[in-house]
């Protein structure tokens, strides 16, 4: 689960904080044709995240995470997802 300074940001965004009760099996990302724009679905974002799936895509949304539609699915890519990753934990150390 995340710490809760990211935590409080979520809330402070009117967003509840879910676990992700996924396995680890099947997240294999997407390849597209360089290894640094990797696309992930929502699922497997909230597996990196620890959060749920339908969270990952309230934060798309909201453009907290930055994502873009294929079809009626968001994708992520992995650089994306490692910044915002990184950001969070700044936003923990700071607290």
């Amino acid at each position: 689960m995340l710490d809760s300074p990211a935590r409080v940001i979520l809330q402070s965004l009117g967003l509840a904080v879910v676990p992700n009760k996924q396995s680890s099996s099947s997240m294999s990302p997407n390849l597209m044709a360089d290894k640094d724009d990797l696309l992930l679905n929502s699922r497997e974002v909230a597996f990196l995240l620890d959060l749920s799936p339908d969270t990952v895509n309230e934060l798309a949304r909201r453009n907290v995470i930055p994502a873009f539609k294929k079809g009626r699915q968001w994708r992520f890519r992995k650089r994306d997802v490692t910044l915002f990753k990184r950001q969070l934990k700044g936003l923990n150390a700071a607290a």
